[in-house]
């Protein structure tokens, strides 16, 4: 525990040279992991109940938010079970083991709650409640969460009319609070791209489109292959659900459930699988820093799907079709999933002990150029990341002299050198914004060296050598004002809830005080 709490440097990484991955990446997950191992568990274990939770919860949520939405119970319970069993959920969850869209999918029905319970009720909570709520699927997964964002933006906007002006205005203005407080995980692709590593754009489009709509693996009833490829489909009754619906479209019998209650989520499918084809190529090349999202969009198709579903519950139920049949359906979609409920290998001897041991290489060869923005645009090409371990933290790689380690932690390392002449130094640490070098507490110059590590001259002499990082004030004043803003949303929340006359605390507390007040009438 060095104090840091929201990191922005990783020294463990990159072969312990170091990236500035917490600067972008999303980091709710790992406050859930931090807190269960604070409680005794070990890392595995607490990353394991930080899936096994969410997963949990998310369909939980799910069922909340969709008894809000339409106002019936057995219908937003089989929206909850097409949330939990869609193919790409299980594939986060037992496969790919991704606690950033693993806690996505919990976060995400939250903030679909609140914005339909403020379209239907303008109360504060539920203004606060959507603020916190995009806080929350920032923090969950930053760069994934933006297609929740854009879609839940547009289904306020459907409900745009002249007596629901203020609503919706207000509606987007606690929306906005959020993504204000949310800035300082999406302003660093600005305020560090002149020092970034080059986007590689062909990683999009690589996946075979019809793989979204049919599994290759054991008559398709496998999301992943012998090699570990992962090919989650969009799901066999997902697509069912779609299909009736389109259908229903068409269809002209009165009594139907409102078909402009499901419509928006109709469109919002077919327009995400558009952009998941390769003929939407020609959009991302004019957004290329969200290159990466082609190959993500099945998060937010996973949702829309799953609201589907309770639309399509609501309109069999208008034709009068028994619940068997839907529970049938369902008994089904469960069955179908089941070779995907669990991991089909484990490494058995992958404890804390393990990963400590093994973190340093996580970066080259589980992650490689996934996260080029972590990285700087002095790398070397062909081997973008260390995966070479260093036998020294720092090393004279020009000129002679003496040099001694001090103290090493996370964003600060400490020397002693002397030499008869001046040196060039290499610092085994990767060269970022916000490293600094200070020479006998005086700020020298460093910059990036050989494949953008950290290099300086050292003068001649005894010297005490300080390297240390801290965020650049740009991106600080972004971090305290999120902090702020957080800060302020919880109190005001926690406020709003304990002076609710409902509150459990306050309804107590004022029965005792008519009764203490009672037995001081009756004594008079």
């Amino acid at each position: 525990m060095e104090g840091n709490i929201i990191p922005s440097w990783a020294a463990g990484v990159n072969a312990t040279y170091g990236n500035p991955i917490f600067i972008f990446n999303y980091f709710l997950p790992y406050y859930i992991v931090s807190l269960f191992h604070f409680v005794g568990f070990s890392f595995v274990s607490s990353m394991k109940l930080l899936l096994a939770t969410t997963y949990l919860f998310s369909g939980i949520c799910m069922y909340v938010a969709m008894i809000k939405l339409l106002k019936n119970k057995f219908a937003a319970f089989s929206s909850s079970i097409f949330y939990q069993f869609n193919p790409y959920h299980l594939v986060d969850v037992h496969f790919r083991a991704t606690p950033g869209e693993s806690t996505l999918f919990l976060t995400t029905p939250i903030l679909l709650y609140f914005i339909v319970s403020y379209l239907q009720e303008r109360k504060l909570k539920y203004f606060l409640g959507i603020s916190l709520s995009v806080i929350l699927i920032t923090l969950s997964h930053p760069m994934v969460s933006l297609t929740i964002i854009l879609l839940l933006t547009i289904y306020v906007l459907s409900h745009l009319n002249f007596k629901s002006l203020l609503k919706i205005a207000l509606t987007f203005v606690a929306m906005g609070i959020g993504f204000i407080s949310s800035l300082f995980l999406w302003v660093p692709f600005i305020i560090y791209k002149d020092v970034q590593y080059p986007i590689n754009s062909n990683l999009i489009f690589d996946n075979n489109f019809m793989y979204l709509f049919y599994s290759p693996y054991k008559f398709g009833l496998l999301f992943q292959g012998p090699n570990g490829e992962l090919n989650p489909p969009i799901g066999y009754f997902q697509l069912f659900v779609i299909v009736i619906l389109t259908l229903l479209l068409f269809y002209k019998r009165k009594n139907l459930f409102n078909k402009e209650k499901y419509i928006f989520w109709l469109i919002a499918f077919y327009v995400n699988i558009f952009f998941i084809h390769s003929y939407s190529q020609f959009f991302w090349k004019y957004f290329p820093i969200l290159s990466m999202l082609s190959g993500r969009l099945l998060f937010p198709l996973s949702f829309i799907t799953s609201v589907c579903a309770g639309y399509f519950v609501m309109s069999v139920m208008k034709l009068r079709i028994s619940h068997k049949v839907i529970y049938i359906l369902i008994f089904i979609l469960i069955s179908s999933t089941i070779l995907n409920w669990g991991q089909r290998r484990v490494i058995s001897i992958a404890d804390d002990k393990w990963l400590h041991a093994n973190i340093a290489g996580t970066t080259k060869f589980l992650e490689g150029e996934g996260v080029w923005f972590a990285n700087t645009k002095w790398a070397n090409r062909k081997n973008v990341w260390f995966d070479v371990i260093p036998k020294q933290k720092a090393e004279i790689v020009r000129g002679d002299g003496i040099i001694k380690i001090l103290s090493a932690s996370t964003t600060k390392h400490t020397y002693i050198t002397y030499s008869h002449t001046k040196f060039v130094l290499e610092e085994k640490t990767l060269w970022y914004p916000g490293w600094k070098l200070y020479i006998n507490g005086s700020e020298s110059k460093i910059y990036p060296g050989r494949d953008g590590v950290i290099t300086a001259i050292i003068p001649s002499g005894l010297n005490y050598l300080v390297f240390q990082y801290t965020d650049i004030l740009k991106y600080s004043i972004f971090k305290y004002l999120a902090l702020f803003i957080t800060g302020i949303l919880v109190l005001l929340y926690t406020f709003n809830f304990l002076a609710h006359p409902k509150n459990f605390t306050r309804y107590i507390h004022n029965n005792k005080f008519l009764k203490i007040k009672n037995i001081f009438k009756k004594s008079e």
